[in-house]
This record gives C-alpha cells, sequence and structure tokens, in this order.
C-alpha cells in the first residue's frame, strides 16, 4: 500500500487543511527536495576518479542482479565516496596534503626520519618545513626571506665550507 493510499485511510480524522490529497502533495514535494538535497550534497565528488570507478562497478553488479538499488545512484555512489575519504583523512597528513593541493601550492614530500614525513613548501617571501609525525604530531619551521639573490660561486662555497663535518 503506497503512502498516498494509506492517507486516504485516515481521511475521516484530518482536518480539511491536511487532506490526503493535499498531504499527499506535500509528501511528494517534501520527497523531491530531499532528493535534491541528497544529491546536492555529494555533486562536489562528482569530478573525482573514484566516482567513474564506483559508478561503473554499481552498474556491473545491477546488471548481474548481484545487487539491488532502491536510491538515487548518486546518494549511494556519493555516500560511498565520503566514507572513503573519512577513512583516508583521518591522519593530519592527509588533511595537510588536501589542503594544499585544493589551494594548489607545489610542494614535495622528504622523509628525514623514520617515524615521519616532511612537507617542503615553498612560496614567495618564504619557505616551510611540516613535518608531520606516525602519532599526528605537527612541527612546523618557517624560513623567511626577501628572495634577494646572492651571486656567485664563493658564497656557494663559504656555505658548504661553513657547514663540513
Amino acid at each position: 500500500m503506497n503512502f498516498c493510499a494509506k492517507l486516504k485511510i485516515c481521511a475521516s480524522i484530518a482536518p480539511p487543511s491536511q487532506s490526503p490529497e493535499t498531504l499527499c502533495v506535500i509528501a511528494r514535494a517534501s520527497a523531491s527536495n530531499k532528493l535534491q538535497i541528497m544529491k546536492s550534497l555529494y555533486d562536489k565528488y562528482k569530478s573525482l576518479k573514484e566516482w567513474k570507478v564506483i559508478e561503473k562497478a554499481l552498474k556491473e553488479l545491477v546488471k548481474n542482479k548481484d545487487l539491488s538499488i532502491n536510491t538515487q545512484s548518486d546518494y549511494v555512489i556519493g555516500l560511498i565516496i565520503k566514507k572513503l575519504k573519512s577513512i583516508k583523512s583521518n591522519h593530519p597528513l592527509y588533511e595537510i596534503l588536501e589542503e594544499l593541493d585544493n589551494a594548489k601550492i607545489y610542494y614535495q614530500l622528504e622523509r628525514t626520519r623514520d617515524n615521519s614525513v616532511m612537507i617542503c613548501v615553498t612560496i614567495p617571501g618564504s619557505r616551510l618545513e611540516i613535518e608531520v609525525f606516525n602519532d599526528g604530531k605537527i612541527e612546523t619551521s618557517e624560513f623567511r626571506g626577501d628572495e634577494s639573490l646572492i651571486s656567485g660561486r664563493e658564497f656557494v662555497k663559504k656555505i658548504i665550507d661553513a657547514n663540513r663535518d
């Protein structure tokens, strides 16, 4: 028995403003809005490569009758990607890398200790060394300068000589 049929059973006790026809229209509009909201929640994931992979896998499972989906596929795919992203983002290293990627800031990764990864970021006027440890602890060093050029082989030799073992 569908929702509108159930509403007709209750028609005798509903006030005129809540007739089965009125409530049925409200329920359909509400369901439509809910689908729109659910769909738009995951639109940001549609450009990810994971979206196409999951979409293809779900279509194959449905075609083979291994799976039946009763919800909009966009919602199912979006929710799966959201859950996968929440696993990956549990460590600060992934969060920082994602923030840098989203900001389109170039970085390099270095491994100088066995329990950490260093993210080296160079931006105008500053260089950052962000060391992220296994336990999630973060140490950051910032090196500032005016980026003026010091030319000549002599300067390079001076730096190397001053830092010999």
